[in-house]
């Protein structure tokens, strides 16, 4: 509606044809271009939250997988205390009751790896909470960026991976 104002206005004030074509054409081409500018913009923060999505999963796999591993050396220590403790049970020559030594070995070993597994799986998730905090961190730190300098980052980070 405001091209067609303007256009009337210069033809009114003695515009040529010319001068009306060259003005739309011009209008024409600042739309394109602002389009063409929010396109790269959308794609720009669509690859950002793309790459914030594959770096949480990539933290979250790593902390499901070290909580697996944890717990398989957790189970293999109980089952190490449980032998130990059966082993000192048979002994007919070890000190004390065999059967009282044999049941303290099996508690004193499990009990062990329980509070080694709860304090690693306790450091990892930690590791793994201030990791997805940056993932975060620096997918709002993108907001504030223009969508030239978002973009980039994002192909640099694309490059890397």
């Amino acid at each position: 509606m405001a091209t067609t104002t303007t256009t009337q206005t210069r033809r009114r004030n003695g515009g040529t044809p010319d001068e009306t074509t060259e003005l739309g054409l011009e209008a024409t081409r600042n739309a394109q271009e602002a389009l063409l500018r929010s396109l790269r913009a959308g794609a720009d923060t669509a690859l950002t939250f793309a790459d914030v999505g594959q770096r949480v999963s990539r933290e979250l796999l790593s902390l499901t997988v070290t909580g697996a591993k944890q717990m398989l050396q957790l189970m293999a220590e109980v089952q190490g205390s449980t032998l130990d403790a059966l082993q000192a049970g048979l002994v007919p020559w070890a000190d004390g009751h065999p059967a009282f030594r044999g049941w303290q070995r099996l508690v004193d070993g499990s009990a062990a790896a329980v509070n080694r597994f709860a304090e690693t799986m306790q450091g990892t998730a930690k590791e793994g909470t201030r990791q997805l905090g940056q993932a975060v961190e620096e997918a709002r730190g993108v907001g504030g960026e223009s969508p030239h300098e978002a973009g980039n980052r994002t192909r640099a980070a694309a490059a890397r991976s």
